[in-house]
């Protein structure tokens, strides 16, 4: 009985917690004059709201524990809703793919992983990897359609017909090995092709420290806009997609 009295208790904390503190603290502060030096505004303003949101995560998830639901369960939802609120709010966090990977990984230690779901995943990952090829063959033979956002243009030219038709092979090349993992065929070296892969994917995600992935500095550039909106969660995706196929079998 004191546990759900405590739980309880959490519960209303946490709901408490966010509601008054977005009208009574998040929303004043973000009508003020302020300015933080070297941090743009609208930044620095996402970043104190999931950051206060967060806690109310936190303490729903003591309260999961207490009417309890299992801990490893618990903290899966907490790094999922951090997750999913990251993402909405500020999708250039590095936060974001942290949270879920570790919300992934909390449930597959719970229940497990089916083969038949690592499996489709890898398919589903292959297919994605292949319409991406195709996308590189497009802008190899002169496709304009978002070509001038696919890359840095403050960093580097425009890529020739033969590098993006290179990367298009190896995004190629790349599906395959996830497909014939998560089919369960060929040679085992096919298991460290995609190992290798997920690691290439990763320090993409994570980025130069400049230009490209969560780790850029210049984000109010055409590229840096659309890296963050979509490039660089489709990386996160992908690199999770094909380490699923290492659960098949």
């Amino acid at each position: 009985m004191f546990e759900l009295v405590g739980a309880s208790l959490f519960v209303t904390l946490g709901l408490i917690h966010s509601i008054a503190g977005e009208a009574g603290i998040l929303k004043p502060l973000f009508a003020a004059e302020w300015e933080a030096e070297g941090i743009p505004r609208y930044g620095m303003e996402r970043i104190l709201r999931f950051a206060w949101h967060a806690t109310s995560f936190a303490w729903l998830g003591i309260a999961a524990v207490l009417f309890s639901v299992s801990a490893t369960l618990s903290f899966a939802m907490v790094a999922l809703l951090t997750a999913a609120m990251v993402f909405v709010m500020l999708r250039g966090h590095l936060a974001w793919p942290i949270c879920l990977v570790a919300g992934i990984a909390l449930i597959i230690a719970e229940f497990g992983l089916p083969t038949s779901v690592a499996r489709t995943t890898g398919l589903v990952t292959s297919v994605i990897l292949i319409l991406v090829a195709v996308l590189h063959v497009y802008w190899a033979c002169g496709g304009p359609a978002l070509a001038d956002s696919a890359y840095p243009t403050e960093r580097m030219q425009a890529p020739g017909p033969a590098a993006t038709l290179a990367v298009a092979a190896l995004l190629t090349l790349y599906a395959g090995l996830v497909a014939a993992h998560s089919l369960e065929v060929g040679p085992h070296v096919v298991r460290w092709g995609v190992i290798a892969g997920v690691t290439i994917l990763t320090l993409r995600a994570v980025g130069d420290g400049k230009y490209i992935g969560f780790s850029k500095q210049v984000r109010e550039t055409k590229f840096g806009q659309f890296d963050d909106a979509y490039f660089t969660p489709l990386v996160v995706a992908l690199a999770i997609g094909a380490s699923s196929t290492l659960f098949v079998g």
